[in-house]
């Protein structure tokens, strides 16, 4: 998504306690709650838990 010019990827170096993945809703595809849902199924929850722990 970094490569993608119509997303934009933020990082915040803070505690390192807290992770979350953010969508503007209000725009295509995500205005489409199918395509969140899509998303939401895609990530591999137990896998970024591991990885980022």
């Amino acid at each position: 998504m970094k490569a993608n010019s119509e997303f934009q990827s933020l990082a915040f170096q803070d505690s390192g306690i807290i992770y979350c993945i953010g969508m503007n809703v209000t725009t295509p595809p995500f205005d489409n709650k199918l395509a969140r849902q899509a998303l939401s199924y895609a990530v591999d929850r137990k896998r970024v838990a591991e990885t980022v722990i």
